[in-house]
């Protein structure tokens, strides 16, 4: 095999793995956010059936709110005084943990329990890059000052052989590509439990009692009682096949949404 064959088809080889990999990667993220969606209603993963559809939904989902978020920061820092500029480093280290807990935020509102280890983290993070620098560079002058000092401080502090030669041989934008897979991998199932807690327009079937269709899987519906005037369900579902019931099942689209689970006077008690 010549210089050329063998260039050409190693070429070829390494798209063949991408392409691998970025099919597995968009099934686990459709994995992922089904799973989130699933689990608001009360039905397990053992249900969920991923197809190219899905996938589709599921990444142009998240990768727009991440654009969003994206754009946003840009702009925040744009706007930034230049006098401010020595910010930029900081907000960006503390970007990760704002928009996990922006998303938290959105999707729980003040349930902060379900997000409280997020709060924490990024408290933590905003001491020590904000406040840290003010207790171990008194012998620096000015915040801004010490901001840096201790930026370059911890810069040099990277000394452990296996991230020292992994800054020195990754470059940025795949740093940045491979934490915004990683982030959007954790982060799937909150963003599809947040399209369940948020979704008003369902299919509705006229069983009794009635019932929103939560998910079409090639021929089987998923199926979930509601009650209309409080829209509260109970995380209990059953399935239908379209076929068996073609003649006997009568489908319409309704705004019956937002659904919310329904509270026993046990769990209710519990809260009190």
């Amino acid at each position: 095999m010549s210089t050329v064959e063998t260039s050409n088809y190693r070429k070829w080889l390494s798209d063949g793995i991408l392409i691998a990999l970025a099919t597995l990667l968009g099934y686990l993220i459709a994995y992922r956010y089904e799973s989130g969606y699933m689990s608001f209603f009360g039905v397990p993963d053992d249900f969920i059936e991923i197809n190219l559809i899905r996938v589709l939904i599921a990444g142009f989902t998240i990768f727009s709110v991440l654009l969003t978020f994206i754009v946003m920061i840009e702009g925040l820092l744009f706007l930034l005084p230049k006098d401010l500029g020595f910010f930029t480093r900081p907000l960006l280290k503390l970007s990760p943990f704002l928009l996990a807990v922006v998303i938290s935020l959105l999707t729980y509102g003040l349930e902060w329990r379900k997000y409280i280890f997020l709060l924490i983290l990024l408290i933590i993070f905003s001491f020590l890059e904000f406040v840290f620098p003010l207790l171990s560079q008194k012998e620096v002058k000015g915040y801004r000052e010490k901001l840096i000092a201790q930026d370059k401080y911890d810069t040099e502090r990277i000394s452990t052989r296996f991230i020292s030669h992994f800054y020195e041989n990754v470059e940025r934008p795949t740093i940045f590509i491979f934490a915004i897979i990683l982030f959007v991998v954790l982060f799937a199932a909150t963003f599809g439990e947040s399209k369940a807690m948020r979704q008003i327009d369902y299919l509705t079937i006229n069983t009794s009692p009635e019932a929103v269709v939560i998910r079409t899987y090639g021929d089987k519906l998923i199926c979930l009682p509601f009650d209309r005037k409080s829209k509260e369900f109970k995380k209990r579902f059953f399935v239908i096949k379209i076929a068996d019931n073609v003649n006997n099942v009568t489908f319409s689209s309704d705004r019956v949404g937002p659904l919310h689970a329904s509270i026993s006077k046990s769990e209710d008690g519990e809260k009190k």
